[in-house]
């Protein structure tokens, strides 16, 4: 039995624990067995799912080996739990906008300048909706964010929040669901696939991108990442500290999707890789101090660096400076398209995806 946990599986803390110990209590005592799916990536350690699975299996005398976690979080490993990788590409390459790469690029209509598109909330994307709230260029954000923060809050990131803000809960809670491109998504919060991005990237410049989990040991490629790339916008990465350092740096690289090899062509991993340390991050624009922070501190930083674009005129014109560095990207993007199909074909055959949640 395969358990879809997206809804439970938070960064910092599992949601509706008991729900979950439940249904996995079910999966074990109807087939002896329980897989676990998230087609979101998560840290096993940081979240805590390890743990409950740690406290079920002593609780229950079960065996962990009959325990199977499947994920896109490349880095995921446990020496007892069944560990499945699947790659994030594989659901973002059966969007239509994935093939956008080869349509002509929205023009910025100058109506705003920067993009920020936030779904369940997180330390740094609370901070990111508080700094847009009282950001002096608010009007020209086109901006989202899903989470009703007075129905349900990440313990472990709302702590994390305050101890590092001067921010008040009441202030926080005061931040409400809305979005600029669209309807509000309810729990488990999962994007539409019929958004008319290109649209919403004709009214932006830039964007401000907000990775699912900054959590250490926790490394996906997703759509986020993906999507301004495709639309031909330079971006600023909120994720873990010295992420874009490591992502740039091919032993690291390598060493993260060296798992891979164990079901797929070394050689196509390895091409892969050498192509993934290729992206621009828009050095010459943005450049790469704000990569040193993490959590509340690296969404400070970016806010700052979007202020000065702003405040000194240079937005006008980013797109044009960063006209070499898009077009590098978006070839990237169509190199690695192949590989990616492949790579997911081998993966289909490795793993028997009949029962997985669609």
């Amino acid at each position: 039995m395969v358990i879809d946990i997206q809804k439970y599986w938070g960064d910092s803390e599992i949601f509706h624990p008991v729900e979950l110990a439940s249904r996995i209590i079910q999966s074990m005592q109807q087939h002896g067995s329980a897989s676990l799916f998230s087609k979101e990536a998560r840290s096993g350690r940081h979240s805590g799912l390890f743990q409950l699975l740690d406290e079920l299996c002593a609780a229950w005398n079960w065996d962990p080996t009959k325990i199977t976690v499947i994920t896109p979080n490349i880095v995921e490993k446990h020496d007892l739990y069944n560990v499945q990788k699947i790659f994030h590409w594989f659901w973002a390459m059966e969007s239509p906008t994935a093939l956008l790469y080869n349509v002509d690029l929205p023009a910025w209509d100058g109506s705003k300048v920067y993009g920020m598109f936030l779904g369940r909330a997180t330390a740094e994307r609370i901070r990111g909706a508080m700094r847009h709230k009282n950001f002096e260029f608010k009007d020209l954000g086109l901006t989202s964010f899903h989470h009703d923060l007075q129905h349900q809050i990440d313990t472990p990131e709302l702590l994390e929040y305050l101890c590092e803000t001067n921010d008040r809960f009441s202030e926080i809670l005061e931040i409400r669901p809305y979005s600029d491109i669209g309807k509000i998504f309810k729990p488990p919060i999962v994007g539409a696939m019929d958004t008319d991005w290109k649209t919403v990237y004709r009214q932006i410049a830039v964007e401000l991108v907000f990775e699912t989990s900054t959590a250490e040991d926790c490394y996906t490629i997703s759509e986020k990442f993906i999507r301004p790339i495709l639309h031909g916008r330079p971006f600023m990465l909120i994720a873990g500290r010295n992420v874009i350092k490591k992502c740039k740096d091919l032993d690291t690289i390598r060493e993260v999707w060296a798992p891979l090899k164990e079901f797929t062509d070394a050689k196509l991993i390895d091409q892969i890789c050498e192509k993934m340390v290729g992206f621009s991050y828009y050095e010459n624009v943005f450049g790469l101090d704000y990569d040193d922070d993490t959590g509340v501190h690296r969404v400070d930083h970016v806010f700052d660096i979007l202020g000065t674009l702003i405040r000194n005129g240079s937005a006008n014109t980013i797109l044009e400076k960063c006209q070499k560095e898009i077009k590098f990207n978006q070839q990237l993007i169509c190199e690695l398209q192949p590989l990616i199909k492949q790579l997911s074909l081998q993966t289909t055959k490795y793993y028997d995806r009949s029962t997985w949640p669609k």
